[in-house]
């Protein structure tokens, strides 16, 4: 009689840690805002004016917004804006 012998390893779990999915995560240093409404521009999805200063309206960033608000944090005169 033959036995079949699981493997330990299975292809979705690498070494017994599944890979979780990492959300974008986006924060504005309000101490370092300088109000300029540009990451408003260029990425509406997620940033919005509150007095005087950009903040996040939504968290986590949804996937399909990923490349507007990274540009938006790129192009940051003053490196205002933190992606995690």
């Amino acid at each position: 009689m033959v036995s079949v012998v699981e493997p330990l390893i299975r292809p979705d779990d690498t070494l017994g840690l599944i890979k979780e999915d990492k959300k974008m995560k986006a924060k504005v240093d309000s101490g370092l805002c300088i109000g300029c409404e540009l990451c408003v521009q260029t990425c509406p999805d997620i940033f919005v004016m509150k007095s005087d200063k950009a903040t996040v309206k939504i968290d986590p960033v949804p996937s399909q917004v990923e490349k507007s608000c990274q540009q938006a944090k790129d192009e940051c005169p003053v490196e205002a804006i933190i992606i995690e």
